[in-house]
Formats: C-alpha cells, structure tokens, sequence
C-alpha cells in the first residue's frame, strides 16, 4: 500500500459512452443518489446520434456533480481514445469508470470513500455484481452475483499483487477472477497512479491495448506491491442490448452487426507481437495474454509473471470455444486468428491436433434463478425489476440481510442448476473445417 494521508476524497466517476441515453438515464439515477458530496460524474460523450447530451444536461440541472463532455463533438473518435480523454479530466484524487449501462450501488462511494481513508490504498477493488437487462435472449432479466455455494461473502483482504499476476499468466482469464483491478466498474484507483503508467507509455497514453478494461487491472496491479479488496460489490455491471460481449454471442443479424462495428474499431490497433499481431479477438485468453505482454513492455514495469505458455494458450483459447457461447458462425474468424498466434510459435501441429480432437458442447446461460459454487443467479421478475436502478436497491438489501443470517434458495433452484451443470456433458459437433473459413 501506499503510505500516504488521505482525508477528504475526491471521487470521480466518469462515464465514457455512445448512443446509450435510455440506459444512461438509469445509470445516472444510481449516480445522483450517492450521499457523497466531493464527488464528479462526467459523462464523456464519443458522437452521439441519440439524445445522450439533453439526458445528462437535465440531470445536471437537478445535481451540480454531474458534467457532460465531449472528445470531438459530433465525431466518433473510438471506445480507447473516448476513455483516455476522460481520464485527461481527473486532476486529484480517484476514478471510477461506468459504461453507460452500468451502475454505483446505494451508498457505494461512500463506503468506498471510508475504505480509502482507514486504508490509505492507492486500489480499491471489489466483487462482480452484474444486472442483465431483459433482452431477446432473457425475458426476464437478471442478476448475477459472486457466491461460496449459494452464500454471500463480505469482507475486506489484501491482495499480493505478483501472486495475482503470475495467476493470469497461469490461468490466462481475467474476467473471471474477482480479484482483477481493473478500473472499469470495479475498482477505485489514485489519479497518481493512473499518471505512473501514463509516465511509462512512450506516447503518454494510460489505454495501450485494443480495449480498455481488463488492461487497467494488469498494468495497475504491477504498480503495487499489494492492494484492498472488497468481497462486497459498490457498482455493477450492467448488460444491455448494445453491450458488446452479449452482441458477439448472438446470432440475430442486428447483433452482428452492432459487434462487427465494435470488433472493427477496437482492431485499429493490433494484439501484442507475440501475438501474431492479429486484430482483436473476444477470447479471453487471448486478451488476457495481450494485456499481460503490453504491459510487460512498459518500461520500469514492476509486475512480474513469469512467463506465458503458448500451449497453454492454445488450450485454453479452445476450451473458451468449445463451451458453446460464441454463435456457430463466429468461430471461422476466431479459429483463424488462433491459428495465426500457433504459427507465429511454430506450434501448427498442435493447433490442428486441438482443432480435430475438441467437440463443441451444449452448455449454454444460465436464465431465471439457480445456483453454482461460484455464482448466485436472480431472476428479474421475481422482484419486478427493470433497470440497474431497481437492481441497486435488491443487491444491496442481499448484502445487509446476508450479513445478518446466511441463507441458500430453494430446492427448485437447486435442482434447475443441477440440469445446468449436466448440459455441459453433452457435445454437439465438431468445430468448422479449415476449408469452410473462408478468410
């Protein structure tokens, strides 16, 4: 930890977004009920075609904390380069990123901002606490929270910063692992440190990677020998139709569409060398690699990982795709660019004994309510919820009655995930032939 005295916190929230108003609205709900007074939310808009700049205008009317900015108005710079001209903002002390579907929890920076104090950490970061709009996929809506076997935990713990870094090398799967530090929606991090990385990029940039949010928690966790987290959730993510990762595994062409043009903005800058220098890819080994190597680049860095394993890679770039979410028609190109980074390693042979030996299997989301040992799953319309707002309210009365008397949900729910966890076992078919790529 950093050894410095903190007292009255600066927080700043910022919101980097694109034609997200009637999501934005809701976000920006969660944002004016925080009872915190030295605190910002800027809403930085990327070329918006909807009404985003009037929803963030109003609400600055009724809450003076609240600002819009813009990067180049009525031109879409880019995710990347909209992220980092927000952070150009940020002068003092901590930052928070939203997107502009996602949301701070009741009393969330206030919580936070007493954590900071008692602690002097220069990163705070906290359990995943997700909030599924209803969309073509899930009527109903969801929530989806970190769980031990059905139980909420709370509690604070410091985390070796090396120990988690060699565990992404290792496991190669970083938004899986709640201890990630990453800077969008889960974790409050020192402007100072922002600036450390900024000082060590050649170009002066913190973002140095296609996409901005699991980057932050390699690059930031390297700056410090260790750091705070939170088993309690203070901001959730929320999913939407325009979410990116939700659109790449959807088969509608609407949805193909939206994460066609987010796959070729985030392309404009390619993968790590070791990577083959292929374009973006949504495989979360493959990202996982790509932020570890970048930042690894960064003169001075002081993360240490050891080194990644390209076999491993592969493997695991291969369970990611047999597990059945990504659309059929998604793996020509993602088979393809995995490929390339066997090639580049001279691991050709390998790559094609995987491709003939892995199987596709059924195991698809989980929808309505369940249980897992890691993950505790709502449905929406048991609580009549219908945006992150609502969401908030449930979430954090969880936390406090959980606190209380820990419980587990019925047997129906039990049962319902028991079938969840059997689908997994059923394969369905081989992947593509190199002859049907067509790239």
């Amino acid at each position: 930890m950093e050894n410095k005295k903190v007292f009255d916190i600066k927080i700043t929230v910022l919101i980097p977004c694109k034609d997200r108003a009637s999501y934005l609205y809701q976000t920006l709900r969660t944002c004016a009920l925080q009872d915190y007074d030295n605190l910002e939310i800027i809403v930085s808009d990327d070329g918006s075609s909807d009404d985003t700049k009037e929803v963030v205008e109003n609400f600055s009317k009724i809450d003076s904390r609240i600002k819009y900015i813009t990067p180049d108005e009525g031109r879409n710079v880019g995710m990347s380069a909209n992220f980092e001209y927000a952070l150009d903002q940020v002068k003092q002390g901590y930052v928070i990123v939203l997107g502009g579907d996602d949301a701070i929890l009741p009393g969330g920076i206030s919580s936070i901002s007493k954590i900071l104090n008692d602690s002097n950490a220069s990163i705070l970061t906290w359990s995943n606490a997700s909030y599924f709009y209803p969309n073509e996929n899930n009527a109903n809506g969801q929530i989806v929270l970190k769980g031990n076997h059905g139980f909420l935990i709370s509690g604070l713990r410091k985390i070796n910063s090396n120990s988690y870094l060699k565990r992404q090398a290792k496991n190669l799967n970083y938004v899986h692992d709640i201890e990630a530090p990453m800077i969008y929606v889960k974790s409050a991090v020192s402007i100072d440190l922002i600036n450390k990385v900024k000082s060590r990029s050649k170009d002066g940039r913190f973002y140095s990677c296609s996409v901005p949010d699991g980057y932050s928690g390699i690059v930031l966790a390297g700056e410090v020998n260790e750091y705070l987290f939170s088993s309690e959730p203070y901001c959730m993510h929320g999913v939407s139709k325009f979410s990116a990762g939700l659109n790449y595994m959807t088969e509608s062409e609407k949805a193909r569409k939206i994460s066609k043009s987010f796959i070729d903005l985030a392309s404009s800058q390619p993968m790590h060398k070791e990577l083959a220098s292929i374009p973006y890819t949504p495989l979360i080994p493959t990202m996982t690699a790509d932020f570890l190597l970048t930042a690894n680049d960064l003169p001075g860095w002081q993360g240490n990982f050891g080194r990644i394993n390209f076999k491993s890679l592969i493997d695991k770039a291969f369970e990611a795709l047999a597990h059945g979410q990504l659309p059929y028609s998604s793996l020509n190109r993602e088979l393809y660019l995995l490929r390339e980074i066997a090639r580049h390693h001279k691991l050709d042979n390998y790559f094609y004994k995987k491709l003939k030996k892995t199987k596709r299997n059924s195991k698809g989301v989980v929808f309505g309510s369940a249980l897992s040992p890691e993950q505790i799953y709502i449905d929406g319309k048991d609580f009549d919820l219908n945006n992150v707002f609502d969401a908030g309210y449930l979430i954090k009365n969880m936390y406090a009655l959980s606190k209380r008397k820990n419980f587990k949900n019925s047997y129906n729910i039990i049962k319902k995930s028991l079938a969840h966890k059997l689908t997994g076992f059923r394969k369905e078919k081989n992947f593509p032939d190199e002859s049907e790529w067509g790239l």
